[in-house]
């Protein structure tokens, strides 16, 4: 039969007891503490990214009302045009142009602007110009005695789609012949990236 003694003293035994529990509770405290401090930066970068957003968002929304506001301007221009030509097609003698110009920008998409308009007396080969009725009738010959009038329509467009739709307008109306594109290219309009295009075309003078 053996028998043994623990030498070392109680109070040694509960000290050392103590110190194990304070190494638990530090390390419960340090983990409790990451914990906050990981979910501290993380609201704290939601918190950033919200601000972020919240800006893009209100400058979003400023470009999209000053976008509204010079879409107004240009329709009340638009229609400020139309009643000034319709004026001027009410005059004593009949002149085609006036109503011609009313068609021109009444083919003209929404998101196209017409910037100038520059008419002249020209003369082309009777063979090579035709003349449309409308879009589905057959191409006639112009007879070689018909005066003719060489147009030129500068603008913008939004997009080559809008100028596409423009020029193909023009193509099957029955006043403007033989439209061509002649130059297309993006340049800045008011802030914005446009493509800035000019078509000629011919019209047919009404004899006296």
């Amino acid at each position: 039969m053996s028998c043994s003694v623990n030498l070392v003293p109680a109070i040694r035994l509960h000290y050392r007891r103590r110190a194990r529990r304070a190494r638990v509770w530090l390390a419960a405290c340090v983990a409790i503490g990451l914990l906050l401090a990981t979910g501290w930066a993380a609201e704290r970068t939601a918190a950033v990214s919200l601000r972020r957003l919240g800006e893009t968002v209100g400058v979003l929304e400023v470009q999209q009302t000053e976008a509204q506001r010079r879409l107004a301007l240009a329709d009340a221009r638009r229609t400020e045009l139309l009643e000034q030509l319709r004026q001027v097609t009410g005059g004593r003698r009949p002149q085609p142009w006036p109503q011609r110009f009313l068609s021109l920008m009444r083919e003209a998409p929404a998101d196209v602007f017409l910037t100038g308009l520059h008419v002249e007396p020209g003369t082309m080969d009777a063979s090579r110009l035709t003349v449309h009725s409308g879009p589905q009738s057959a191409a006639q010959p112009v007879a070689a005695a018909t005066e003719l009038r060489a147009v030129r329509v500068a603008g913008f467009a939004a997009d080559h789609n809008a100028l596409l739709r423009f020029l193909h307008a023009l193509q099957n109306a029955p006043d403007w012949q033989q439209v061509e594109l002649i130059r297309a290219a993006q340049e800045p309009n008011q802030g914005h990236l446009m493509v800035a295009f000019e078509l000629s075309c011919w019209a047919q003078e009404p004899p006296l």
